[in-house]
């Protein structure tokens, strides 16, 4: 007989060769001990199918709360969400305007806002 290992998400994540980044209430600072984890990566068709081989599947969009324009598609495996971006460097600058900001508060109704004006400040070239 023999024995299944099965690789928690996190592991999988890190072993790849694509770039995760943290999002999220752990980013934010204000994650509980049950908290989920949120990374985003850059949207590609290989890293549709690394996270497809991993079991990851698609959310569809009514069933998450990610309010964020720039977010393709999100994948999840248990406590784990991935979301596939269009434009990494505009979810870099919101990340960090947001949090250096403070703006951002538990509950998702304050973060639908601050990143379509932070997005829409960097994509409409306002500020680079």
């Amino acid at each position: 007989m023999f024995d299944t290992v099965v690789e928690s998400p996190l592991t999988a994540l890190g072993k790849s060769h694509y770039t995760f980044y943290l999002t999220g209430s752990r980013y934010f600072g204000f994650a509980r001990d049950n908290s989920d984890y949120d990374f985003y990566v850059q949207d590609s068709r290989p890293v549709r199918e690394f996270l497809e081989n991993e079991g990851f599947t698609t959310l569809l969009p009514q069933s998450h709360n990610y309010k964020d324009h720039n977010c393709a598609v999100v994948f999840r495996k248990e406590n784990v969400d991935i979301q596939l971006v269009y434009n990494i460097s505009y979810k870099h600058a919101a990340q960090k305007a947001i949090k250096e900001a403070g703006v951002l508060m538990p509950g998702r109704e304050h973060w639908e806002v601050a990143y379509k004006v932070i997005i829409n400040i960097y994509g409409f070239g306002i500020r680079k």
